[in-house]
């Protein structure tokens, strides 16, 4: 697959806390019944361990307990009650502080946490039921008292459907964390609201946040008490006391604000306004950058908005708080996150750097980080891919797949989804290197994997088609297109179905596929299908560009390839319109990352091309010599995969200028041979062979400038390296005869007249046109043509 965004891992982190003896609870959620509150109930008899430390048993009617805590952090091992399930998993992967405040420890039996998430389901899906109804009511209305016409009504009415789209992934977050709340840690009024924003009274609870005030205000009024106990701190220091009592009262109200900006979050994401959402979500995390649970939820919710720069913002708000704590998971999740986002923004080294040193805080996790390294090189693996840095690539790939295999053998559930991806992407890595046993191998397992572990559903989608489109560029480049145009079809109907459901997530499958498809089509000569491929293509690009800008790589990518087209359709004039765009992005792009000077030589490549055809022998130069610059940057980095760009484009050099403008090839020849040599010095094996090439083409334009000395010395350098490059020879004889060394020459026609009579009589025939022969020389070229016709 092209380079697609890198999966970020979802965040999920626990409450911190600190004290010398640690006081908690273990017990059931408080809950609200009928709108009223119903306290939860201690239970006695749990056992709370402690890492590193000693098991508690709760003896306490109402679950209290406490322990000494044996470091400044300490971590819940684990909670035990028979016929109980600890509902707030996230005690377990934090590490708390000391706190004078309690610990609680939420646990359920399986039944009632059950019979919770599926009431909380059916409570807010009534809701969304509720509100699309009375939307279509009102548009009903609005339609018959002719307020809107017949086509503002339709248009309305898909707009309110397509709402509704992702209501499914909405219902079920939404109940995941009203199920897990505990109403005996609320205050009455934000009881009041948590119950009316689930039982779908939503201007109720609308109405009770408002009444606590405007939000900006208060969030004003916490501020200005901030400042004002700083500096009362600086001031008075025997008002420590009194200070700290107003912080304590600050911090109650930052933390009602706060809740308030996530209830502000879930309402307007149930209306379906998603930037107020991002601006809630927001709005809470600038309240305290030092609390990262805040930061980095806003982070993950901006990055689902595909607000990239922003969110890059907040993860690296949180970084100087995790790093504090030493939270080494936390970091890595985070760097492997930032890490995907400037690969997204492209900037691919920084990506690569910061993904680095995402692996190496998640070598340095004791144990349990084996699928964050394997996650990690994945990516890594897929930056390399897309940089042509194929040794490390296949050395990440190769370790994650090992990593996958082994997690997948012990928890098939949890990790077959992870390797089938892993297989899908080194498979990819195999067709671009060419090893397509391999890659048929791989991908075909992925695909197993995939159906024989999943149930056909949404995520099954995804991964298929993503191996179907793998799969499509495998049979294409092993020219079996019948096979090849099956599988991407097959990838293109999924996409199809996926984008209907989410076209933020998946519009970059389906550009991919359809630009897949363009290139393969005109391959096959299918023109027309390949264009109408190709303008949709371009039509998804620019909607992508539209929404980050850093997604015009996409759109390069595919204007290239349109223009490729129309190049080999013979339209010339449309093929330069679409490739000049192309070029002016790779232009951009090469100037700030290495990575992308190929792709610009490429098109600047076609681009002189385009300008031979239609005789524009100038800018076709221009666009040579600039290519050569570009290569002569990234050679050193796989010189066997760039020798064949090389040749391209000094072949092209003749053809940039009219047959008989000597003058002009001697100039750019003259000017590469240093090149050409630097790279024959580097690389003998490789390079020998064109810079004998190069040598001998100088050689044959120096004559025609009657430059015969040089032409000879020329001439023997190439022949020196490579007797047996025969053109030479037709090169070196005439230089001998025109400085009037015949003896030497004649020797050399006769020895290889045989091979080359009717090269030796052809450039005599040319010099002679050109009018070059010195005149003390045309006796002597009338011999060795008497010669030569014997």
């Amino acid at each position: 697959m092209k380079k697609t965004l890198i999966l970020l891992a979802a965040i999920t982190f626990g409450l911190l806390a600190s004290a010398q003896t640690q006081k908690g609870y273990v017990k059931t959620k408080g809950r609200m019944v009928n709108g009223k509150h119903v306290s939860g109930k201690g239970l006695p008899g749990a056992t709370v361990s402690i890492k590193g430390g000693n098991s508690v048993i709760v003896k306490n009617n109402d679950g209290s307990f406490s322990f000494p805590v044996p470091a400044q952090s300490f971590q819940v091992q684990s909670v035990q009650k028979n016929g109980y399930q600890l509902v707030n998993t996230d005690a377990f992967t934090d590490p708390l502080q000391y706190s004078p405040n309690p610990i609680y420890l939420l646990m359920e039996t399986p039944e009632q946490q059950s019979q919770d998430l599926l009431e909380a389901e059916r409570k807010i899906r009534r809701t969304l039921q509720q509100q699309l109804q009375q939307r279509e009511d009102e548009l009903e209305s609005l339609k018959e008292t002719h307020k809107i016409t017949v086509e503002e009504y339709q248009q309305a009415m898909k707009k309110l459907y397509d709402d509704q789209k992702d209501n499914d992934k909405l219902i079920a977050e939404m109940a995941k964390q009203y199920t897990l709340m505990d109403y005996d840690q609320m205050d009455e009024l934000n009881q009041r609201i948590s119950d009316a924003i689930l039982n779908g009274r939503l201007t109720e609870a609308d109405s009770l946040l408002r009444s606590k005030g405007d939000i900006h205000q208060r969030m004003a009024e916490i501020r200005r008490a901030q400042q004002a106990e700083a500096q009362r701190e600086e001031e008075i220091a025997q008002e420590l006391a009194n200070l700290e009592a107003s912080r304590i009262g600050t911090q109650k109200k930052l933390n009602d604000v706060a809740e308030d900006c996530f209830q502000y979050f879930n309402l307007c994401k149930l209306n379906h306004q998603f930037d107020s959402a991002a601006y809630y979500i927001t709005l809470r995390a600038d309240l305290d950058s030092t609390n990262y649970h805040w930061v980095l939820a806003a982070a993950d919710y901006l990055t689902k908005q595909r607000r990239y720069q922003r969110a890059i913002l907040y993860y690296n708000k949180a970084i100087p708080s995790l790093r504090n704590k030493n939270h080494l998971s936390g970091l890595a999740v985070v760097y492997e996150c930032l890490g995907g986002l400037h690969y997204t923004s492209n900037r691919v080294e920084e990506g690569i750097l910061v993904l680095l040193e995402a692996l190496e805080i998640a070598s340095q996790i004791e144990e349990g980080a084996e699928d964050r390294i394997a996650h990690i090189l994945t990516n890594l693996g897929v930056i390399y891919n897309e940089t042509l840095q194929y040794d490390k690539c296949e050395d990440v790939y190769l370790k994650a797949l090992e990593i996958y295999r082994k997690l997948a053998k012990s928890y098939p559930v949890e990790y077959e989804s992870d390797l089938a991806n892993t297989l899908s992407k080194l498979g990819s890595f195999y067709v671009k290197t060419k090893r397509y046993e391999e890659a048929e191998q791989m991908l075909y397992e992925a695909l197993k994997i995939v159906n024989e572990s999943r149930e056909t559903n949404h995520e099954y989608d995804v991964q298929v088609a993503g191996i179907f489109e793998n799969l499509g560029g495998l049979f294409r480049h092993t020219n079996r297109l019948d096979q090849s145009e099956h599988f991407y079809l097959q990838a293109l109907e999924k996409y199809r179905i996926l984008v209907k459901e989410n076209p933020q997530a998946y519009e970059f499958g389906l550009h991919d596929v359809l630009d897949d498809l363009g290139h393969l089509y005109y391959r096959d000569k299918r023109f027309a299908e390949s264009e109408t491929a190709f303008l949709e293509a371009l039509e998804v690009a620019r909607k992508l560009v539209l929404e980050e800008p850093a997604n015009d790589i996409r759109l390069a990518t595919t204007l290239l390839q349109y223009a490729n087209m129309l190049y080999i359709s013979n339209r010339m004039e449309e093929s330069e319109k679409v490739l000049t765009e192309a070029v002016e992005i790779y232009r951009r792009l090469a100037k700030t990352e290495q990575a992308y000077h190929e792709k610009f030589a490429v098109s600047l490549k076609l681009m002189s091309l385009l300008y031979i055809d239609q005789g524009k022998y100038l800018d076709a130069q221009h666009c040579l010599e600039e290519v050569v610059t570009y290569y002569d940057s990234i050679y050193d980095s796989n010189p066997e995969r760039y020798l064949k760009h090389f040749q391209k484009v000094l072949s092209q050099v003749p053809q940039a200028f009219p047959t008989e403008d000597h003058a002009n090839k001697y100039s750019v020849y003259e000017k590469w041979l240093p090149l050409v040599n630097e790279l024959y010095q580097k690389y003998p094996e490789l390079w020998e062979d064109h810079y004998v090439t190069a040598l001998g083409e100088l050689s044959y334009h120096c004559i025609f400038l009657k430059k015969f000395t040089e032409a000879e010395e020329l001439a023997r350098e190439a022949l020196s390296k490579d007797p047996m490059k025969l053109f030479v020879y037709t090169n070196l004889a005439p230089a001998l005869l025109f400085q009037g060394k015949f003896g030497e020459a004649k020797a050399i026609y006769i020895q290889y007249m045989d091979a080359k009579k009717e090269a030796f009589l052809q450039d005599l025939n040319d010099f002679e046109a050109a009018g070059i022969i010195p005149e003390k020389s045309k006796t002597d070229v009338e011999k060795i043509r008497k010669l030569l016709s014997k």
